[in-house]
């Protein structure tokens, strides 16, 4: 994986918690809904890196095929 691929897969999951740990701090989203956004964020965070580390392996699928 390149330089950019790696700093992509690391930045999704970080930017969705920082958001998340400053709701939390700025006492914004209290109790039941705070866990839910946790758990929101948790699976969202998990499915754009699946998306993304998904559709670099189908282009590189894809590149391989079409040199074959």
């Amino acid at each position: 994986m390149n330089k950019s691929l790696i700093a992509l897969v690391l930045m999704v999951p970080i930017l969705t918690f920082a958001i998340i740990v400053w709701l939390t701090m700025a006492k914004i989203v209290t109790g039941g809904a705070l866990i839910a956004i946790w758990i929101i964020g948790f699976v969202l965070a998990t499915l754009a890196t699946t998306a993304i580390m998904t559709i670099v392996q189908l282009n590189k699928y894809k590149n391989k095929e079409d040199e074959d």
